[in-house]
């Protein structure tokens, strides 16, 4: 089943999107209307989006800031487009590498899905600022990450968010959970619709059992151990859910809200 409110995501971009990258990437440079916010720029093609969007982002990015305490912040740069390059996408953050080097990044926010942009922005929010040992996140966990702090900043994107969670169906196997578990940015293209659910699922599962303290806690082991991306089993011994897929799958409904 898909999930019929929310398509946030954090998109490294491959040679493979190249056109989708650089035609988005112009739309940013040339949307003509711009606010500033102190904490960052959001650009679009009405005063309506630009204003809305603007003042989400002059009220959530520090607070989504004050939660993860990033070692950099750099400005959050948001652009409001009508068709985004993803269209399946109510928000997403582009991320355009070149021989192994970031050299552009901006959250696009979609024109679609008014009532849901807080938890939108507030996600992307978290994706922007995620840095310093936040890296260490496999990519499920920081989807888990971005959406608990979303839920957290917004009651009615949660409510949305955990419905969508709740009919994403059961796992058939703790298989299932592990590869959720090990999937990275680069291998994100190549999941079909049912594996990035299920990505999700169970990102937010690790993330609303361990908070964001005990996410901070293993990413920054991790570091220290010189670990590129926090190990599955480590993820599955501090959950604490073991390799019970039936107490996995009910865990989404049993976690508190």
């Amino acid at each position: 089943m898909g999930l019929p409110h929310f398509r946030p995501m954090r998109a490294v971009l491959t040679l493979a999107l190249l056109a989708l990258t650089s035609c988005a990437s112009t739309e940013f440079d040339r949307a003509p209307m711009t606010c500033e916010t102190g904490f960052g720029t959001v650009r679009g093609f009405t005063a309506e989006d630009v204003e809305e969007v603007g003042r989400l982002v002059r009220d959530l990015a520090p607070r989504v800031h004050e939660i993860l305490r990033p070692k950099h912040a750099e400005p959050v740069r948001v652009v409001v487009l009508d068709t985004p390059a993803d269209p399946s996408a109510k928000a997403f953050t582009h991320e355009f590498v070149r021989k192994g080097h970031l050299v552009d990044r901006f959250i696009v926010v979609g024109s679609a899905g008014r009532h849901l942009r807080a938890f939108l922005v507030a996600h992307e929010c978290v994706h922007w600022l995620a840095d310093g040992p936040w890296d260490r996140l496999p990519l499920a966990l920081e989807e888990g990450l971005a959406d608990l702090i979303a839920c957290q900043l917004d009651p009615v994107g949660r409510e949305a968010k955990l419905y969508d969670l709740a009919h994403v169906p059961s796992a058939a196997s703790f298989d299932e959970i592990e590869a959720a578990l090990r999937v990275t940015r680069e291998s994100w293209a190549g999941l079909t619709a049912a594996e990035r659910e299920r990505a999700y699922w169970v990102g937010y599962v690790v993330a609303r059992r361990l908070g964001v303290e005990g996410l901070r806690e293993l990413a920054e082991q991790a570091a220290l151990d010189g670990v590129r991306l926090i190990p599955s089993e480590r993820v599955v011994d501090r959950v604490g859910l073991g390799r019970n897929v039936q107490t996995w799958n009910e865990s989404i409904n049993s976690s508190p809200r």
